[in-house]
């Protein structure tokens, strides 16, 4: 989209009607104003402010059909939202809409050359947008999942939500796959209600997980997003992992679109993880993982170990969730009789199993370890198998993110 002709197309448009015009996105995002004329309300001022319109407005504007119209529609002023009468343009690349001009007249209504004159230029700023809009966001965040280019997906950033200046955030919903044991609760760390979903830039699902990309305006929380909400829109038990990158970083924007995608892909690998082990927490950070992400760092080398307890006995499967729930719990038969639902004698019953016919001393800590990163590299061979992880998702989140160019001391 070229901003200098946008810009111009604006202006012009608000010479010729003699009112203030404005552009948003589909989302509200605000995409371009004229210059200032008399009448400015303060739904007006605050969008120019926040580079967004206000959620109540936004709903309010929809109620009146700016969504679905294919000509001007005026929208009544509204006093409880300090708002003055105004018209909508929707904008149509295709059958795509692809943003709203708004004509702010306080006091009086377009008369019809004015209506023509703002259909007129609807029509090239609908070209403008459209070759925008011809970018299909879930391709470019589909590609986070094979080889994790950025590069598009920033620049489409920086178009549609200035404000965001390369700050985003990836969440990734993937459907549990172990239902067994409970899930461990969620870490301090996680997010929990932090707001701007209304930037969501994009989302692409690929082996029955969705990835979302998110902007993070300047001001807002560290977190990616109200969770609640997104875990309560799928129809399925999930679990959501998620990763924030700041592309701006040192400057260097090679390095800031190495860090997006890293972010990206431990999004992915927390989700996914977790989906596989009800010992992760359904929400869960990079830093949550513990012994998995050593294990990602390890790479495919180390998640071949094999199982602990052989395939052979016909109680493996029993006496592997057995031994894996107890190691989880560090070794503490109360809380893991607990999580298991037994009988403590049939708990101590198959742990007697587990060391004499399958030679795991539980009293070795070294034995011990040994057993439990077997058992969780089998979690890591089912979560690749399940969701197809391409050879380099580890490799990416495992890559070393660059440290903050150093500060140069002034005197």
């Amino acid at each position: 989209m070229d901003a200098d002709e946008l810009q111009q197309r604006l202006d012009s448009l608000a010479g010729e009607l003699g009112c203030s015009v404005s552009l948003d996105a589909v989302d509200g995002s605000l995409l371009g104003y004229s210059s200032q004329r008399p009448g400015a309300d303060v739904v007006r001022i605050e969008a120019i402010l926040s580079r967004h319109v206000p959620d109540t407005v936004l709903a309010y504007q929809r109620s009146h059909g700016i969504d679905d119209a294919t000509g001007p529609v005026a929208v009544p002023a509204n006093a409880a939202l300090g708002m003055e009468q105004r018209t909508c343009l929707p904008l149509w690349s295709g059958t795509r809409l692809v943003g709203h001009v708004w004509v702010l007249h306080p006091g009086a209504d377009l008369d019809d050359d004015s209506l023509r004159s703002l259909e007129a230029a609807g029509h090239r700023l609908a070209e403008l947008l459209g070759v925008e809009a011809r970018v299909d966001p879930a391709e470019l965040v589909a590609d986070l999942f094979e080889e994790g280019s950025t590069t598009a997906l920033l620049d489409m950033a920086a178009e549609r939500t200035p404000a965001v200046a390369g700050r985003l955030v990836f969440l990734a919903l993937a459907p549990v796959v172990d239902l067994r044991g409970r899930r461990a609760p969620a870490p301090t760390t996680a997010p929990t209600d932090v707001p701007h979903l209304r930037t969501e830039l994009g989302r692409s699902t690929r082996h029955g997980r969705t990835l979302l990309v998110i902007g993070r305006p300047a001001g807002a929380g560290p977190g990616p997003g109200d969770v609640r909400h997104l875990l309560a829109s799928v129809d399925q038990p999930c679990t959501l992992g998620w990763a924030a990158a700041d592309a701006r970083g040192d400057g260097d924007r090679e390095n800031g679109e190495a860090a997006l995608s890293t972010a990206a892909a431990r999004a992915i690998l927390a989700a996914d993880c977790a989906a596989v082990d009800p010992a992760l927490p359904a929400t869960c950070g990079w830093d949550a993982l513990g012994i998995y992400a050593h294990l990602l760092a390890a790479g495919p080398i180390a998640w071949d170990a094999s199982s602990p307890v052989a395939a052979s006995d016909r109680s493996a499967e029993m006496l592997r969730h057995t031994l894996e729930v107890y190691l989880d719990h560090a070794g503490s038969a109360a809380r893991s009789i607990d999580a298991l639902g037994i009988h403590r004698t049939t708990f101590y019953y198959r742990l007697d199993k587990i060391s004499r016919m399958h030679g795991i001393d539980l009293d070795d800590g070294l034995a011990r370890s040994g057993a439990h990163l077997a058992l969780k590299a089998q979690r890591i061979r089912a979560a690749r198998d399940r969701y197809a992880w391409s050879d380099r998702l580890a490799e990416r989140a495992c890559r070393p993110t660059s440290p903050p160019a150093p500060r140069t001391a002034h005197r």
